[in-house]
């Protein structure tokens, strides 16, 4: 399987091929065509694929389906939680009513008042603890 096709589609094509066998009066239980279907996830779905391995109850090739369908319906609400996961978060100081810039208290050949400098090191406490 690979990522470029929709995965429903490959599964249909696999439930196809397993019904051609199936018709020529072969044998295939149905734990091992779940669990070859399982072996042939694409990379992307390799989480998945391992905590479906873990489980204690193997699945049949209908039920392993099913999951498959939930699965692919809600990629939005994992991806959302991936995100959330990875973002990082700011908070914005602001002391009396004035916000002081950093190219303010940086700044070159300024020279600051003794409030001034008392203002910049208590916004920079807030930021830095």
């Amino acid at each position: 399987m690979v990522d470029d096709k929709p995965i429903m589609e490959q599964v249909h094509e696999y439930e196809n091929l397993t019904v051609e066998v199936l018709n020529e009066d072969m044998k295939m239980c149905e734990i091992f065509q779940a669990n070859v279907l399982l072996e042939k996830f694409p990379p992307s779905w390799s989480d998945y694929r391992n905590q479906l391995k873990h489980r204690k109850k193997n699945l049949t090739l209908q039920e392993l389906i099913s999951h498959m369908r939930i699965e692919e319906a809600n990629p939005l609400k994992y991806k959302m939680e991936e995100l959330s996961l990875n973002s990082s978060k700011a908070n914005l100081v602001e002391s009396s009513g004035t916000v002081v810039k950093d190219s303010a208290i940086k700044e070159k050949g300024r020279t600051q008042s003794g409030k001034d400098k008392v203002m910049s090191k208590l916004v920079l406490l807030r930021v830095f603890p």
